[in-house]
């Protein structure tokens, strides 16, 4: 009996160890909605299953973002294999080097090594940029088997549980992205989860449907989602832009 006790009490540890593990690498997202953050949420059922690109402006009233001359200047400058971007004193480089199938990412600050992140190589170029939002660095990475945004040095997979995470700008001065856990899509704002979530998002770094992808710029976060059934065009604006 007494072992059958110790037996049950070691489970009990571990399981509660299990949690508390889960609860300390993964920090809790917590839901609120568009207007608790400050935004302005619009959306549009489509009418069709093909996308155009008059979808927005039928709903919005006016086209699809575009990055404007500032927010350009807030990316990095150069090619798929390495970037840089100079915030405040400091200055970032990333690269992409390896050899099939293998694909490294790198990330250095002021010529220092900051972190690596391992890939198996895509088919196609990964997307790889750098983005200034609210001063800090976010540096996007997106290939067929890695996406994931490093944002004030953390790996918001890692930080928030996700599976992937796309996509980041800067709204209001604050970090927005799409993020996707098990089955669901969603958008995190601010270290937030915003509004309600969606079976599909589509988000796309190559070829046609990239036109269709997410969309930002001019203060306006877009995109295409799909919930129960329904495909949607939703906007994002922070009210107070």
């Amino acid at each position: 009996m007494k072992r059958w006790i110790a037996l049950a009490c070691l489970l009990l540890v571990v399981a509660l160890a299990s949690v508390a593990a889960r609860a300390f690498w993964h920090r809790p997202i917590r839901a609120i909605t568009p207007a608790e953050a400050g935004l302005s949420w619009q959306e549009c059922p489509l009418p069709g299953s093909d996308p155009s690109m008059e979808e927005a402006e039928a709903c919005f009233g006016r086209p699809s973002p575009v990055l404007s001359d500032a927010e350009k200047d807030n990316l990095g400058r150069g090619d798929y294999e390495n970037v840089q971007l100079t915030i405040g004193g400091d200055t970032y480089q990333a690269t992409s080097r390896g050899i099939l199938p293998v694909e490294v990412y790198s990330l250095h600050k002021n010529g220092r090594f900051s972190r690596a992140l391992a890939s198996i190589a895509a088919l196609h170029w990964p997307f790889m940029w750098l983005h200034n939002i609210g001063g800090r660095l976010a540096w996007e990475i997106a290939d067929e088997r890695l996406a994931t945004i490093i944002y004030d040095g953390r790996d918001l997979r890692r930080l928030y549980g996700l599976d992937q995470a796309y996509r980041p700008y800067s709204l209001g001065g604050k970090l927005i992205f799409v993020a996707r856990r098990g089955g669901e899509y969603f958008v995190m704002y601010d270290g937030r989860k915003v509004g309600p979530g969606f079976e599909q998002v589509i988000v796309a770094y190559c070829c046609e449907t990239m036109l269709y992808s997410v969309q930002s710029g001019q203060g306006r976060y877009q995109f295409r989602g799909t919930r129960d059934g329904v495909e949607y065009i939703v906007e994002i604006r922070a009210t107070g832009d």
